[in-house]
């Protein structure tokens, strides 16, 4: 009855083809903001029987990624699949979101091994896209412990990295069910918890990373010192001065691996440790991490470290 309906107005009432894309595209975002399916795909289907596709009114080369997540949502994948395919074949073929939808589709249809190919692809066109790694996190769960602790780390430093801390933490819970002790997602976590102002489990998270690290001689060092830098930055804030330069001096040891910039952890450490030194009256040690740091970045030095000063007046 729809689709008979808007051929009765577009007929009688001559209608172009912009007015009927007008009249019908916020409809069928609506429907789809609503799970309404069904109406996803009959609305579609209303606009392609007068020879509207979706490359027309997107006016780019994107496949209808509502249309597809509503066939597949409502049983119909093997559609969706032929879409997606016929897509990429002929349109575009670096479409890495047309890759992820395909995952899902061939998840639903119970295929993973063609799942695994699309998300695959889909990271290789653009390795900065979260949501592939999940799916392969979760197809890897109850088959391949570290293949599936990999993805889940990588999906989960992306969404880390654009302060998605809600669902990092969400994620990383969720990782725990296959592996409480990845130290990557342990950082991440524990960076989440800090920038919520959350600085008790931050402390918990970033503990347990020194901890597992000091067992397992394959954890990834970069991950270690950096906790090791935002244990020892909490402690500074709660005015634990002694044993947050105690967790610096574990920097300062390892020195000769840090690159000289100023955005290492090395130079954070120094201009940190000249804060926390200067806060335990040792002018003598405060000036000569200074030193040290200004080697590098004078300017950024003074900037960091006027700023730690300013957090223990407030």
């Amino acid at each position: 009855m729809l689709i008979v309906f808007i051929g009765i107005i577009f007929s009688s009432c001559g209608n172009s083809k912009e007015e009927l894309k007008s009249k019908l595209l916020p409809q069928i975002s609506e429907a789809y903001k609503s799970g309404d399916w069904n109406s996803v795909i009959s609305l579609t289907d209303s606009l392609r029987n007068y020879g509207i596709l979706y490359t027309d009114y997107i006016g780019g080369n994107g496949v209808d990624i509502p249309y597809c997540e509503a066939l597949i949502s409502i049983g119909r994948e093997e559609k969706a699949i032929r879409e997606i395919e016929t897509h990429l074949k002929k349109v575009n073929p670096r479409d890495f979101y047309a890759y992820h939808t395909l995952g899902i589709a061939y998840c639903a249809a119970k295929d993973t091994l063609k799942a695994i190919e699309a998300y695959e692809n889909s990271v290789n066109i653009n390795p900065g896209y979260a949501r592939p790694y999940l799916h392969l996190a979760h197809i890897y769960a109850q088959k391949d412990v570290e293949k599936c602790m990999d993805n889940y780390s990588k999906a989960i430093q992306l969404l880390g990295n654009h302060e998605m801390y809600d669902d990092v933490l969400k994620l990383g819970f969720e990782s725990w069910d296959v592996d409480s002790t990845n130290t990557i997602i342990l950082k991440y976590m524990g960076d989440a918890c800090f920038a919520k102002d959350d600085l008790q489990n931050a402390k918990t998270l970033y503990g347990r990373v020194l901890g597992y690290t000091s067992q397992n001689v394959t954890a990834v060092p970069q991950v270690f010192f950096e906790s090791d830098y935002q244990l020892a930055l909490i402690n500074y804030v709660e005015g634990n001065y002694q044993e947050s330069y105690t967790l610096l001096e574990v920097i300062y040891a390892n020195e000769k691996g840090f690159h000289k910039s100023s955005n290492s952890v090395l130079f954070g450490a120094y201009i940190l440790g000249a804060a926390v030194t200067h806060q335990m009256n040792e002018p003598i040690v405060s000036s000569k991490l200074m030193e040290l740091a200004n080697e590098i970045d004078s300017k950024a030095a003074k900037d960091h470290y006027d700023y730690f000063l300013s957090i223990r007046k407030s």
